[in-house]
């Protein structure tokens, strides 16, 4: 592995992780605003939230590096299509691992009133479409607050490189 690819993998685990925390921490100011947080609290548990800042984290990991790759080639040079797409793909594997969860609930659950039978088949048919939208739409902040950053950062190097 080479000096570029070791850049490469920093800056997919920087981006990612920055978008995975933005997002929680975004998310967490919301419950805040809305008096909701201590309720969330009260009835949460520390592994299950690790567990999905893990899932999520994972599937940013995985957004990001497809963006990384350039899955689209007509949208390659735009950096904030690309990342807005990413934040869809990312709607996908967070989809994804919920379309998990429910199929592990479904089978431990016993059958009765209380078994999310038809959460499975709804979630196939109808949550991509609701995923990649909102994933897209989530993702449109950090799209442009990377696009300000880029544009700060190359300024800054082109100022350096210019007082040689």
């Amino acid at each position: 592995m080479d000096g570029t690819d070791h850049t490469r993998a920093f800056s997919v685990l920087s981006r990612a992780t920055f978008r995975a925390t933005g997002f929680v921490a975004g998310i967490v100011f919301l419950f805040h605003r809305t008096f909701g947080l201590r309720e969330a609290l009260r009835s949460s548990n520390t592994a299950v939230g690790f567990a999905a800042f893990a899932a999520l984290w994972a599937a940013t990991v995985l957004a990001t590096l497809r963006q990384e790759r350039g899955f689209l080639e007509h949208v390659r040079e735009d950096s904030v299509a690309m990342t807005i797409v990413a934040g869809g793909l990312n709607g996908l594997f967070v989809l994804a691992a919920l379309i998990i969860a429910t199929v592990g609930r479904v089978m431990l659950t016993p059958p009765g009133p209380g078994r999310p039978v038809l959460a499975v088949p709804l979630l196939i048919l109808f949550g991509p479409v609701f995923a990649f939208a909102i994933g897209a739409v989530v993702a449109v902040p950090f799209a442009l607050v990377e696009a300000v950053i880029a544009d700060l950062v190359d300024r800054l190097c082109l100022w350096c490189g210019g007082h040689d």
